[in-house]
């Protein structure tokens, strides 16, 4: 399914690293980039992941919120991103 510009988001919900709630209503408002990579230790993930965490400070100065979708459970994830 693709998202077109001011279209509703499906009602899903998830977890950060750190166990907060992410879900659309969350953030309602605001612009989001969606990312879906495959798992934590991919290496082409984390160049991609690498990147984005580069320019953070850029999304948000523009007011983009990134969401990164992983097909890793939060535990692997958090071990993937101690280097960043």
């Amino acid at each position: 399914m693709r998202l077109e510009p001011a279209r509703k988001a499906p009602d899903i919900e998830g977890s950060d690293v750190s166990g907060e709630s992410v879900s659309p209503p969350n953030l309602a408002g605001r612009t989001v980039i969606l990312k879906f990579y495959r798992f934590a230790a991919c290496p082409i993930c984390n160049l991609h992941v690498r990147e984005l965490v580069r320019r953070a400070g850029e999304l948000e100065a523009a007011g983009v919120v990134p969401v990164a979708v992983f097909h890793s459970p939060a535990h692997r994830l958090r071990k993937s991103l101690d280097g960043y």
